[in-house]
This record gives structure tokens, C-alpha cells and sequence, in this order.
């Protein structure tokens, strides 16, 4: 495996451990995430120049090439999870201050997305470049 894309840090999408044991017996591959999933990683011997740690701002996106791929990481919101506060009686969004990526992979001639549990919907024209222009087989 070249690359591991990590779009936040809850259990279901990312296991620190298992990360780290992975890594250690895959000297090659190389770990792409947002820095709350990375710094579970921390305490982990010999990963550094193979673990990369991105965060652009909201509804922004950084490009990286990784191991010969190409990939934009895309901020944006992670779905909501809304709870009632017990003294205040407010509802609240546990999930506000996820660190939440969004992948356009560029693989053999196609483009791959990858998104997590992101709320897409919330920002789609900032993906009309990556996955609605023309290819030479159609949109």
C-alpha cells in the first residue's frame, strides 16, 4: 500500500493503533491526515517524513503528491451530531470542532472522492473543478 488518507479521527474511520502498527510493518506507505488523528501517532518511533499532517482552512483545499499520487485535501464540516445540554437545555453539535478532510485522489486517469463523513452538500462548487469539468470521456 502507497497511501493512507485519514478524514478525521473518530474510531470508525481511523484506529491510532492500528495506524501505527501498519505503518511499522509497511515501510513505504505513507499516512496523510488532519493533526488531531496524527497526533495519536506521536509516541511512535521512525514514522516522521512518512506521516503527513494537513489543515487548510475551511472550504479550502491543499494539493499533495504523495508517493507519485495526486491528491487535494478539501476542509469541510463534518456532519452534525446534536445533543441537548443537560443544565442548559441548549442543543449543541458535538461534531462542530472535527477536523473533517474531504480526498480528490488523481489515480491512473481517474479521480477518486473520497468523503468521510462530511456534510457535501455544503460546499459543492468548491468541487465543480475536480469533478464536474470535462475529462476525455465525458463530465
Amino acid at each position: 500500500m502507497d497511501l493512507i488518507l485519514v478524514t478525521h479521527r473518530h474510531r470508525d474511520h481511523f484506529e491510532g493503533g492500528l495506524v501505527a502498527d501498519f505503518l511499522a510493518s509497511s515501510p513505504e506507505t505513507i499516512l496523510v491526515a488532519p493533526p488531531r488523528a496524527v497526533e495519536s501517532l506521536e509516541d511512535v518511533e521512525g514514522l516522521g517524513a512518512r506521516v503527513r499532517s494537513i489543515l487548510p482552512d475551511l472550504h479550502s483545499f491543499e494539493a499533495v503528491t504523495e508517493a507519485g499520487i495526486q491528491v487535494k485535501a478539501y476542509r469541510l464540516k463534518h456532519s452534525a451530531y446534536m445533543e441537548t445540554d443537560p443544565v442548559t437545555g441548549e442543543k449543541r453539535d458535538r461534531h462542530k470542532e472535527v477536523q473533517n478532510l474531504v480526498y480528490v485522489v488523481q489515480l491512473a486517469g481517474r479521480r477518486i472522492l473520497h468523503t468521510g463523513d462530511a456534510v457535501f452538500s455544503q460546499s459543492l462548487e468548491i468541487f465543480e473543478n475536480d469533478l464536474f469539468h470535462k475529462s476525455g470521456r465525458g463530465h
